[in-house]
């Protein structure tokens, strides 16, 4: 993800399926989500968010 001016702000990852898809996947990522530790730092969190996303994304689901 970039700036406006051009600057890194990061990576983001995400969801991408059909539109028959997209509700039960993003259900199933969000109680995927809910089941992980509060207490985790943020780039532990971003591994697994991008696990779970490319899980939940995965044409086997």
């Amino acid at each position: 993800m970039t700036s406006p001016e051009g600057e890194s702000l990061g990576s983001v990852a995400v969801l991408v399926a059909n539109a028959a898809d997209y509700p039960a996947k993003r259900r199933s990522f969000e109680a995927s989500v809910q089941s992980l530790p509060r207490d985790l730092d943020r780039a532990t969190l971003d591994a697994f968010l991008n696990a779970l996303l490319f899980d939940v994304g995965s044409p086997s689901q």
